[in-house]
């Protein structure tokens, strides 16, 4: 993990062209998680879900879905464990994209 602080990192763009000149968000800065190596991502996302819950309570639910699709601790060694999914996103990264092509 990388000491440097916050810095630039990415470049981010949103999928309706608002971030484009002339656009509302041209000027906008946005923050990136990275849901498979960040250590702290997923519990951002938690805390992120309980403070929109009140206005924006599908958005929080959705981050929530993510959040539970984390791969369990589990040390069973079972050929077929029955604590992690078989079927469906069996990752934080899997389940994101899955929400969002499923709209």
């Amino acid at each position: 993990m990388s000491k440097a602080g916050l810095h630039r990192k990415y470049d981010v763009s949103r999928m309706d062209g608002s971030s484009g000149p002339g656009g509302k968000h041209e000027h906008c800065t946005y923050f990136v998680l990275d849901l498979e190596h960040d250590e702290f991502a997923l519990d951002a996302l938690g805390a992120y879900a309980d403070a929109c819950e009140e206005t924006h309570p599908k958005l929080a639910s959705d981050l929530r879905d993510i959040v539970q699709a984390a791969p369990s601790a589990c040390s069973c060694r079972e050929a077929f464990c029955p604590h992690t999914p078989m079927l469906g996103p069996t990752t934080p990264s899997e389940m994101a994209g899955y929400l969002m092509r499923k709209r």
